[in-house]
């Protein structure tokens, strides 16, 4: 994956946030289902920038939690709050060594 600012790249984004934890490369359907949280969030008057700045953290930082790249607690709580739905319904915990949140 390139990035077009290095301040994108998940190793920078996860050294200065460290309440995100590395999780994976994203499959189809993860990026399928990032597709359909972006449109249910605006059909509810919301967007992952929306959030993103009501939370103080980066774009980014969403959008890597969003395609499941990255877990983060305080932002998947934010997601599915917007949705209106438990977290783990909409983040559900991944079985990959290494992808478990403390």
């Amino acid at each position: 994956m390139e990035f077009l600012n290095w301040m994108e790249s998940p190793a920078f984004l996860l050294s200065q946030n460290q309440e995100i934890a590395p999780m994976r490369t994203p499959t189809k359907e993860d990026l399928d289902a990032h597709e359909r949280l972006k449109a249910e969030l605006r059909i509810r008057g919301t967007s992952l920038a929306q959030i993103s700045r009501e939370l103080g953290v980066s774009d980014s930082a969403l959008t890597l939690v969003g395609k499941r790249m990255c877990r983060s607690k305080r932002i998947e709580k934010a997601i599915a709050r917007a949705m209106g739905m438990p977290p783990e319904e909409l983040f559900p915990a991944c079985e990959e060594e290494g992808t478990t949140m403390t």
